[in-house]
């Protein structure tokens, strides 16, 4: 015996089936985490970074060591020039201040570098950041996440979540960045995933990290 279902009833099973992007749940939070952590990615980060060329004096021996070993991975090339600048002084403030000569690291990115640089917006206090990236990570779990609620005619949720590197350049293994906390927490995420928390926004196509609205 043939049965006809009628068309209507079948769109209503079809759409039962899938889900709504803009639903608060953990597959929704979990696809928008992961697309906003694979865009950001896990990075090497230094405001004298922020405007390349970049000029250092060697006296700053911290971030000369830092753009010397981007040197040597062929991301920045390095000149030494010299160039007048200004002293400051305290007892000659308001008059003409003099000169002197100080030498300087220029730092320019090769194509190789230019692939891994990113500058990253800061605010007033914080200040512009530019970087190096090295790998990105993935939602490991979400741990809770709130109820949608009205924040300023939008809605918004607070989430709290773990995260594990996926992968990584080697380089980043280097002694020189076990200084760094967070890069030390990336690359041991794989037994103890990094914890995390983010507030995010509804739009039209879902939900999104507040940051990126």
């Amino acid at each position: 015996m043939n049965v006809t279902v009628p068309i209507g009833l079948m769109l209503l099973v079809f759409m039962s089936g899938c889900s709504d992007p803009r639903d608060a749940n953990k597959s929704n939070i979990t696809n928008s985490l992961n697309n906003y952590l694979k865009e950001t990615k896990l990075c090497i980060s230094n405001r004298r970074m922020a405007s390349m060329p970049a000029l250092i004096g060697l006296d700053d021996t911290a971030t000369i060591k830092l753009l010397d070993y981007f040197t040597a991975l062929e991301f920045l090339t390095k000149t030494i020039k010299v160039e007048e600048v200004q002293q400051h002084s305290y007892i000659l403030m308001g008059s003409k201040q003099p000169m002197k000569k100080v030498k300087l690291a220029r730092y320019v990115l090769t194509e190789k570098g230019k692939q891994k640089y990113k500058l990253s917006k800061g605010g007033f206090l914080s200040g512009n950041k530019g970087s190096f990236c090295y790998g990105y990570a993935e939602v490991n779990n979400i741990i809770v996440f709130s109820e949608p609620a009205d924040f300023f005619g939008k809605k918004v949720i607070e989430v709290k979540y773990t995260a594990t590197i996926v992968e990584h350049d080697k380089w980043i293994e280097d002694k020189l960045f076990k200084k760094y906390r967070s890069v030390t927490a990336a690359l041991n995420s794989a037994h103890k995933p990094m914890k995390k928390k983010s507030s995010m926004v509804l739009t039209n196509n879902g939900w999104v990290r507040q940051s990126m609205f």
